[in-house]
């Protein structure tokens, strides 16, 4: 079960933010933990729990980082070198998102194939 606290902590870590800076994000967390429930088979087990609140946080820091990515770039130049804060955050934020999902395979539904029984009368 994904419970609301769990996934605020992880994304408090991903997100590098305080408790009270994380707070504001509490519905996107939410919304990223509803999303990670959907992509979930039913008998997926309580030992994995952990693995689902690092999804959901995951996804919830991928989509603070596509928001904050219009918000403006930090950047660095040295020469031919261009190092852009926003950019390097938005690539790590959706390869811990994918990394996530990896780790989830075992219990996501498959999206590409459904077998369901036809009874015959």
């Amino acid at each position: 079960m994904l419970r609301a606290d769990d996934v605020m902590e992880r994304f408090e870590l991903l997100a590098e933010l305080t408790p009270e800076e994380a707070e504001r994000y509490r519905v996107l967390c939410a919304d990223a933990a509803l999303h990670v429930k959907n992509m979930l088979q039913h008998e997926a087990p309580e030992e994995a729990d952990r693995l689902f609140c690092f999804a959901a946080a995951a996804l919830a820091a991928y989509r603070k980082a596509l928001a904050d990515s219009g918000a403006g770039e930090e950047a660095f130049s040295a020469g031919d070198l261009k190092v852009t804060r926003r950019k390097a955050e938005l690539q790590n934020a959706r390869a811990l998102w994918e990394d996530s999902v990896t780790a989830l395979e075992p219990w996501l539904r498959d999206k590409g194939f459904e077998m369901r029984s036809v009874r015959y009368q």
